[in-house]
């Protein structure tokens, strides 16, 4: 299928066809553009909590490359599940934290950057996260009655 937009070949577009999508909308790769604007996208609501416990967070998490290097190997116990989490070397994860490397590209501070946001603040992201969603906490009361007139421990006769 050729369009003023780009091209694609023919199977692309019967394939587009059998999903019941219109061809013509997706031969630029707008396809993630119209579904966020209608709002298809499964983790829509999920980016929207996330987002929201964010704006909640009470202090900012870590800036620095080092910073936030330091916190990840503490919450994960380890440069190795770091640098798995991250996909890189687990030596890559040491000069971040020394500090002798403080840029990364781009890829991995972004990744570096979402997992430190999904661990900071889990108590203050739990509470914006059930405020959202209306539910509340449920608060026991004490089955025992209470006495209106308690008498003091050591009382004199």
């Amino acid at each position: 299928m050729v369009k003023l937009e780009g091209a694609q070949p023919l199977l692309w577009a019967v394939q587009l066809m059998d999903q019941q999508l219109n061809p013509a909308r997706h031969i630029k790769g707008t396809e993630r553009r119209h579904r966020r604007r209608i709002g298809h996208n499964r983790g829509h609501h999920r980016d929207s909590l996330q987002r929201a416990a964010q704006a909640t967070f009470t202090r900012k998490p870590p800036a620095t490359t080092q910073a936030r290097t330091a916190y990840l190997v503490k919450q994960l116990k380890g440069t190795r599940a770091v640098a798995d989490l991250l996909g890189v070397s687990q030596r890559s994860v040491e000069r971040y934290l020394q500090g002798t490397r403080k840029h990364p590209p781009k890829d991995i501070a972004e990744r570096m950057d979402h997992a430190v946001k999904a661990r900071w603040q889990p108590l203050v992201r739990k509470r914006a996260a059930r405020r959202a969603t209306g539910q509340r906490r449920h608060h026991y009361r004490d089955p025992r009655p209470v006495r209106l007139h308690r008498r003091p421990r050591h009382h004199r006769r």
